[in-house]
């Protein structure tokens, strides 16, 4: 159960990410034949929705890196790797720069 949250967190901003992103590139190209045409308005407007869609796309991304970084922080907790999924190998610190190493016994 305390794995579910983190991966719905990666599935959730992932989607969302995608969501804005699809919807950020009409609205940029309406904002580049704006600016070409020299329309004030059109321009402003898709100013805003450009800057409205591009902020719920960043903060998509942080939904995402923060489910990843608790994965990765239960993943330290609970002393297991991709590599070693049933916990059978044993933690051990390499002395360089915080780094872990695990290894089979």
């Amino acid at each position: 159960m305390k794995r579910l949250v983190p991966r719905l967190l990666v599935v959730y901003g992932a989607s969302l990410s995608v969501l804005f992103g699809v919807a950020l590139i009409p609205d940029y190209a309406a904002l580049i034949q704006a600016v070409e045409q020299r329309s004030k308005q059109a321009e402003l407007r898709h100013r805003l929705n450009v800057f409205a869609e591009g902020t719920w796309f960043l903060l998509a991304n942080l939904i995402a890196i923060s489910g990843l970084a608790l994965a990765s922080d239960l993943r330290r907790a609970d002393g297991l790797s991709s590599s070693d999924p049933d916990g059978a190998g044993e933690l051990r610190g390499s002395g360089h720069h915080g780094l872990v190493v695990l290894c089979d016994p």
